[in-house]
């Protein structure tokens, strides 16, 4: 991939991840209880926290190979790699590479029952969590300068 087109997707995926951002944080309810009564809203919740958490993966991974940096094989493995690079500092790392995987993996594979209350607590988290990635992935963007 030539590196103005593969800038140009990345700047693609990066408004991606802010209107994922965007549409979670207008979708989730404030209380707990609103959240658990309404099975709509939990399940556009999960889907969203699945979306978010790919494509935040896949801005990632666009950063790094526009960097020239080993992202891996795993979202587990671009986000370790981002942290290596700067981009998230450990307590994000952490939040990335397992709270929020692994919660997508249980969303996904449907590995056992999901805990709505866990879920809730997480993606109100992830709000903050991915405006803070997307912020810091878009800093980095604008010190690379043009293609």
């Amino acid at each position: 991939m030539t590196p103005s087109r593969g800038r140009a997707l990345l700047v693609r995926k990066l408004r991606s991840l802010e209107k994922y951002i965007d549409e979670l944080e207008g979708t989730l309810p404030v209380a707990l209880e609103e959240y658990l009564a309404d099975g709509t809203v939990r399940r556009a919740v999960e889907r969203l926290v699945q979306v978010l958490v790919e494509c935040a993966a896949d801005a990632g991974d666009l950063w790094l190979a526009e960097t020239g940096l080993a992202a891996g094989e795993s979202i587990r493995d671009i986000f370790e790699a981002l942290h290596g690079g700067g981009v998230l500092d450990t307590t994000l790392r952490h939040r990335f590479t397992h709270d929020y995987s692994g919660l997508r993996n249980r969303i996904v594979h449907d590995y056992e029952e999901l805990d709505n209350s866990v879920i809730w607590r997480s993606a109100r988290q992830l709000v903050p969590d991915g405006r803070s990635l997307l912020a810091a992935l878009i800093a980095r963007v604008d010190a690379l300068g043009s293609p």
